[in-house]
């Protein structure tokens, strides 16, 4: 970040995050992750699902609150919570949006005949 507060990271400096899962594609757009020391408290990622892809391979959870956006394709979104003793099954199509809150078994399927991509931020 310069003096204007503003960190810039172009679409030529996106950083491809490693994940072991064929189809499956995650950019970090926060300029401010990659720079060494900066850990931030806001992550957004662009997540590019091929049709029949899994966005984890797994169920998961984590620490933070994760927003979705759908930018294209159709999401089939799996919550499995078992704290609260139900399971919730949800599909999304462009423009709808997804919070999942801390703690919460979830993941993502492409179910379209296309790639799906979603804006994920965490917090």
């Amino acid at each position: 970040a310069g003096e204007s507060g503003f960190c810039v990271l172009p679409p030529d400096g996106r950083r491809t995050m490693p994940i072991d899962l064929p189809g499956v594609r995650y950019q970090l757009l926060n300029a401010q992750q990659l720079a060494p020391g900066h850990a931030g408290d806001v992550t957004m990622v662009l997540c590019t699902l091929q049709p029949g892809c899994s966005s984890s391979g797994k169920m998961v959870s984590h620490l933070y609150t994760e927003v979705c956006f759908v930018i294209a394709g159709r999401i089939r979104a799996l919550d499995n919570d078992y704290m609260r003793e139900r399971a919730c099954d949800v599909l999304l199509g462009p423009g709808d949006t997804i919070r999942v809150t801390p703690g919460v078994l979830h993941d993502f399927y492409n179910v379209g005949d296309a790639p799906a991509v979603v804006l994920a931020v965490t917090f």
